[in-house]
């Protein structure tokens, strides 16, 4: 039974998730800011560790520094042996136990009063399907690339939003990093037949944070956005350069490709006339159109190499897309617009 929620329970909690892969040597910051956060009285809070397939000591490590910190609140390390980013999110949101998750990357180090925001931005607007915030990059001791801050977005930094608040119901954008769900809104979908299809194998994430945020809009619950909810983005490492930015975002053009497989799927269950083959060849042409408008624009080859992409994937992998359009119809049809808090109130 999906329960109402009552903010004065002392059994109301929040779930830190961090899932992490070979991060001994970067976690750190990341568990001394959640240690520092200022929590109201009477929330309860518990920090979730997924190892996922690291050969180093981050788990290890991450026990013995917490407990440095004076371990503030409890921390459970888990292992998730298969490797690829959902696989990790899916066992941390599924061994939680509190009603808020948060997802907090191991090189993101939470504002002091993040949790405190999360939770007053839902004991105003319970209903929120997903709530995100932003990074702002660290270079400290690295040089910043001189074109990062053009394309900071790409890496989950800058407010990619003009305003707080709802999104409309055709925005997706609620980053991954430092977003939160409700553990009923993931144990609904999942009963109903969702499952990520993106970053399920070994290698960088895909676009895993667009794939839920588009699925949870079905529920007709839409994503809400605050700037009060920032933390701060390590690159001290010097991981970021041009070549490894264009690799991103050819990766991020393959991931997103699933967003259109979605879409497909959900007009799919308004019993579009339309036959899914050709509405997949519609989006490939429509896609094909914008490539060849964003070529007319100066200094715009990330944006190019991330269209290309989405097109190629389209293209090599059509007939699985089809395919896919259709099967998940059958889970969407089921989740549109029928999750149980629409209906409450408190």
């Amino acid at each position: 039974m999906i329960r109402n929620l009552d903010f004065t329970m002392m059994s109301f909690g929040i779930s830190i998730i961090i899932c992490v892969h070979n991060g001994a040597l970067r976690i750190a910051p990341s568990l001394k800011a959640i240690s520092e956060q200022n929590l109201p009285l009477g929330i309860s809070v518990e920090l979730l560790i997924i190892d996922n397939a690291s050969s180093d000591s981050t788990a290890s490590f991450a026990n013995e520094y917490w407990n440095i910190l004076n371990a503030p609140f409890p921390l459970k390390i888990i292992e998730e042996q298969k490797p690829g980013k959902a696989n990790a999110l899916t066992t941390g949101y599924n061994e939680a136990k509190y009603e808020l998750m948060l997802l907090c990357d191991d090189d993101n180090w939470l504002q002091p009063d993040y949790l405190k925001t999360v939770i007053e931005i839902f004991s105003k607007y319970p209903d929120i399907g997903l709530l995100g915030g932003y990074g702002k990059a660290v270079f400290n001791g690295t040089e910043k690339p001189d074109w990062f801050d053009k394309w900071e977005n790409c890496y989950v930094c800058g407010k990619h939003h003009s305003k707080n608040g709802f999104l409309q119901s055709s925005d997706f954008s609620i980053w991954g990093a430092g977003s939160v769900i409700r553990k009923t809104m993931w144990d609904f979908l999942l009963t109903n037949g969702f499952s990520f299809y993106n970053s399920v194998e070994a290698g960088k994430p895909m676009t895993e944070d667009a794939e839920l945020s588009m699925v949870i809009t079905f529920t007709g619950h839409r994503l809400y956005f605050n700037d009060s909810l920032w933390f701060m983005h390590d690159f001290r490492d010097g991981r970021i350069n041009r070549k490894t930015f264009i690799e991103q975002q050819a990766l991020n053009g393959k991931g997103n490709a699933i967003l259109y497989m979605y879409l497909l799927a959900n007009k799919n269950c308004k019993k579009s006339k339309i036959p899914a083959k050709w509405l997949t060849l519609i989006t490939i042409a429509t896609l094909s159109l914008r490539y060849c408008w964003s070529l007319l624009k100066p200094f715009n080859y990330p944006n190019q190499i991330y269209l290309f992409n989405i097109i190629k994937e389209l293209i090599l992998n059509f007939s699985t897309y089809t395919r896919k359009a259709k099967e998940s119809s059958v889970w969407i049809k089921k989740i549109k617009h029928t999750y149980p808090l629409a209906k409450f109130k408190t």
